[in-house]
């Protein structure tokens, strides 16, 4: 499951460096937009889906190792002394 959702986040993160650099540049060139706009629209398709598909897997892991490792935060208390 952890390397599904590393698979899927790296995924992602070159999606978003792919459309970051795409788009303008199919908006930027000329008749690109009318000749390039499935490309577009597909590319924020997938965005989209990998968006939620990396939500639904780290909630998951997180679920997974919140029950495997759990430390219990140690309480501190201030005291305070008279001199």
């Amino acid at each position: 499951m952890t390397i599904a959702f590393q698979l899927a986040l790296f995924t992602l993160i070159a999606t978003s460096f792919l459309l970051v650099i795409g788009v303008p540049v199919v908006l930027a060139s000329p008749d690109g937009w009318s000749s390039n706009k499935n490309i577009v629209f597909s590319g924020a398709s997938l965005w989209i889906g990998l968006v939620f598909l990396v939500g639904i897997l780290n909630s998951f892991i997180s679920q997974k190792f919140s029950r495997i490792i759990w430390v219990p935060l140690p309480r501190f208390t201030m005291v305070s002394r008279k001199i």
